[in-house]
């Protein structure tokens, strides 16, 4: 059945079954029973694993959404999970660096870059994962940037407010 990935989840996020168990309204035997397939997770509780670890129902069960998404939406996914913002034009991604930069890639080199940057971010603990990835994203397009320096623009003098997290 799913017992596995649940497992898989729950030592993921560095949780023991005990506090699964309590969220669910069960104790840690309960919960054992489940991840050993004895017993089924009642339907009615799909939704609260689910929305406590950050995952559709479809990936808590590993079922294949209908329509995946693409490595693009995947990356964009990520960025808003780290609270970075950006600004996505369909063609390119626009962050806003310290000294108020914006550097400008393609949308196509996005999904190569977050995934170098969660390589990187794996060992963190989940609390300072989010500054680690900003950080890490950061360094990796400041250093882009002083090997192309005609990429980007200086907005210290412009009036327009720097947007968060616009849909595709």
């Amino acid at each position: 059945m799913y017992g596995q990935r649940l497992r898989e989840l729950r030592k993921k996020h560095k949780k023991t079954q005990a506090e699964i168990g309590k969220l669910l309204g069960t104790d840690q035997s309960g919960y054992s029973k489940i991840e050993n397939d004895i017993h089924s997770l009642p339907i009615s509780l799909l939704g609260t694993l689910a929305n406590y670890y950050g995952i559709s129902i479809d990936e808590l069960l590993e079922h294949e959404p209908a329509n995946p998404k693409t490595d693009k939406e995947k990356a964009i996914d990520i960025l808003r999970e780290y609270e970075i913002a950006y600004k996505n034009d369909n063609q390119t991604i626009s962050f806003l660096l310290p000294q108020n930069v914006t550097y400008e890639i393609p949308l196509d080199k996005l999904p190569t870059i977050v995934k170098e940057i969660e390589i990187k971010c794996n060992d963190t603990l989940n609390e300072t994962k989010r500054q680690v990835f900003k950080s890490l994203l950061i360094t990796y397009l400041s250093e882009d940037l002083d090997t192309e320096q005609n990429n980007y623009t200086d907005y210290t003098t412009s009036t327009k407010p720097h947007k968060k997290a616009e849909e595709l």
